[in-house]
């Protein structure tokens, strides 16, 4: 953030100085910096975990939507068997994915 950057510079100016005061300033200014980091990589690794769940579900979602899409194609062409693997085995499937990665996504949140 700005706030961070600006922190750096400040920090790069007075490594220059050798005065107490600023020794000191820099002693704070470098453990300001320091929980300032931490916090921002916690909330960066939130932020990767979300991420990845919400594109999980989007994956799932996608998949079975195309699995829905086949099973009316077979359906429509009079495939029985490819019907009824899709409507009895991948829908289901998916479906239960897709409620599991919904549910580790309102976890995140």
């Amino acid at each position: 953030s700005r706030h961070v950057r600006r922190l750096e510079i400040e920090e790069i100016a007075l490594k220059k100085e050798k005065d107490p005061a600023s020794q000191k300033r820099l002693e704070e200014l470098q453990a300001e910096l320091k929980t300032l980091k931490a916090k921002s990589d916690k909330m960066t690794a939130q932020w990767q975990t979300e991420k990845h769940a919400l594109e999980d579900v989007k994956r799932v979602r996608t998949q079975l939507d195309e699995a829905r899409n086949r099973y009316d194609i077979a359906l429509t062409r009079g495939d029985n068997e490819t019907a009824a693997r899709l409507k009895y085995g991948e829908i289901p499937e998916l479906e239960k994915k897709l409620k599991e990665h919904e549910k580790d996504l309102a976890k995140q949140g």
